[in-house]
Parts: structure tokens; C-alpha cells; sequence
């Protein structure tokens, strides 16, 4: 009598555990380390290069990148919520880094 070989069921890996928080860390500690933006002096260039490394390179969500942003930024007048995530959105779109 063959005895019964059991047959393996479909391979399933448990799902990809993005690290937000350690991701979270390093953007911070990146937008830290670079100047804050100064309205006059090229400003909206360098808010949306910063928000080109947190969506692109650091792969962070827009809403948290926003959030960092907001407080990199410094509160400068005209600098709103809106404003910064009409930046990391456009940066999304656009940016040309590798996510």
C-alpha cells in the first residue's frame, strides 16, 4: 500500500510592512540637515526638491509629508497646508527621482 504523500499548499508570503516611522525618521532628520526654505531666495524651488526626497526617495505618504513639511517650513506666512500639499503633489507627479 503507497502511503499518502502529502502535497504542499500555495506559497503565500505575509505582506510587505512598509516602515513608515523609520522612513519618517530619516525625513526628518534630512529636512533637519538642509536650510529652511527663505521666501525671496528661491524658496519654491527648494520646497519642492525637499518634497521630491520625502514622496520620492523616502516613499513617505503625501499626508505625511506634508506634515513634515509644515513643520520644516517654519509657519511662514502663505504657507499653508494647501500650498505645501499642492507641492508634494506636484512632486509626486513630477519629480524625477526613482520611488
Amino acid at each position: 500500500m503507497l502511503s499518502e504523500v502529502p502535497v504542499p499548499g500555495p506559497v503565500t508570503r505575509p505582506p510587505a510592512v512598509r516602515r513608515t516611522s523609520d522612513a519618517a525618521t530619516r525625513a526628518r532628520r534630512y529636512l533637519a540637515a538642509i536650510p529652511p526654505p527663505e521666501i525671496g531666495h528661491g524658496s519654491d524651488t527648494a520646497t519642492l526638491y525637499a518634497a521630491c526626497r520625502l514622496v520620492r526617495g523616502f516613499a513617505l505618504p503625501e499626508a505625511e509629508a506634508v506634515a513634515l513639511l509644515a513643520d520644516w517650513a517654519g509657519g511662514r506666512p502663505g504657507w499653508d497646508r494647501d500650498w505645501i500639499a499642492r507641492k508634494v503633489a506636484a512632486a509626486r507627479k513630477y519629480g524625477t527621482e526613482p520611488i
